[in-house]
């Protein structure tokens, strides 16, 4: 179950990353006095390098949360299932185990 775990929470992470990516060049644009929109790559020059097209393309992955995000509900929907499931499981195995006259 330990692995089950790990494997929803790196698919939720992932879920969540086109809107981290968004926040990411939203805040680096900000930060540098950069303006940033979908339309059009401006210049953006941080340290002499020009960022502008990295931070475009990082805030038009923003797009990609309309699939991912639907996504995540759907696996966190799936993933309160499968625990409900292994819950119900134990305290049924345990019930079975329990010795005869003894209750809850």
């Amino acid at each position: 179950m330990r692995l089950l775990r790990r494997i929803f929470i790196v698919l939720a992470a992932l879920c969540l990353l086109p809107l981290a990516s968004v926040l990411a060049s939203a805040t680096i644009a900000a930060l540098a006095g950069c303006e940033l929109n979908e339309a059009s790559t401006s210049v953006c020059s941080i340290a002499g390098l020009d960022i502008g097209g990295v931070l475009s393309t990082m805030f038009v992955m923003g797009w990609m949360a309309l699939i991912t995000l639907p996504m995540l509900l759907g696996l966190l929907i799936v993933w309160a299932l499968v625990e409900g499931w292994v819950r119900w499981r134990t305290r049924r195995r345990a019930r079975k185990a329990a010795p005869v006259g003894v209750e809850d």
